[in-house]
């Protein structure tokens, strides 16, 4: 089995554009920081949001913060 692409979920997602991958991959290659960060530090994406792309990009579950999903 292939793992998708980081950039590819998002986009799927409806979270960045095509073209905002590709800007910030350019800058992964110059600032050698992951995709990931980048869209993060640019404000494109929530924390929140990458870590939900990067469970379903591995395959992995994700839990919310018990805090936001009322459960005491």
């Amino acid at each position: 089995m292939q793992t998708r692409r980081l950039g590819e979920i998002l986009v799927e997602r409806g979270l960045v554009s095509a073209a905002d991958i590709a800007r910030l991959l350019d800058g992964e290659r110059t600032r050698g920081q992951p995709l990931g960060t980048l869209l993060v530090q640019q404000g494109l994406i929530t924390e929140e949001d990458l870590l939900e792309a990067l469970s379903e990009q591995f395959g992995l579950p994700y839990w919310r913060k018990l805090e936001e999903t009322g459960i005491e």
